[in-house]
């Protein structure tokens, strides 16, 4: 979906940009934090390329009801927020990838989802989203959570061909808690 919009704050001393990517912004850099997490990436059952990323990435950018953002610190992106299903009826879905393990644990997981949740509500006017993980996957569990998301339901779900037990996790829109430090928040 083309989406106009984005987000620009502070977190700290940081400048941030949460804002919709295309094939440009797919880079050799992006390409090897996803060949990296092989967890991640399972459901492609082949090698990722650049010519393959960028081309999925605008798939994305052109269909009706997707979309995919990166989030940007000091004009470095550190990781992507895809979504599906923004004008469907029912949830809207939200997925994160933080690509480097050493900027894990750092908040910036946290800050996808709120930025996710917050630009989508405030611009396209998204009320329900939901977001899927597997219960071994602690962190995404705690980074939903801690920005009001609930769990919908859990239970055994077909991962990559494979039964796994997943939590489904839910948030409505004023329920949205925003990560420490978020300050001078505009749309854009």
């Amino acid at each position: 979906m083309e989406i106009k919009n984005q987000i620009i704050f502070q977190k700290g001393l940081d400048s941030y940009e949460f804002a919709p990517i295309g094939e440009d912004d797919v880079t050799n850099h992006y390409v090897k934090a996803l060949q990296d997490q092989k967890s991640y990436v399972q459901n492609i059952h082949e090698n990722i390329s650049l010519e393959k990323q960028k081309a999925y990435v605008k798939k994305i950018r052109l269909s009706k009801d997707d979309g995919i953002f990166g989030l940007l610190v000091n004009g470095q992106l550190i990781g992507t927020s895809g979504v599906q299903n923004i004008i469907g009826p029912g949830f809207t879905t939200i997925g994160i990838f933080v690509f480097d393990k050493i900027n894990r644990k750092k908040g910036y997981g946290k800050t996808l989802v709120w930025a996710s949740s917050y630009l989508l509500s405030q611009t396209l006017g998204c009320s329900k989203f939901s977001a899927g993980m597997e219960k071994t996957n602690i962190a995404s569990f705690k980074t939903f959570k801690a920005c009001g998301y609930d769990i919908l339901k859990e239970g055994k779900y077909d991962i990559f061909q494979e039964s796994k037990d997943c939590f489904i996790m839910k948030l409505n829109a004023p329920d949205l808690v925003v990560p420490e430090d978020i300050s001078g928040v505009r749309l854009a």
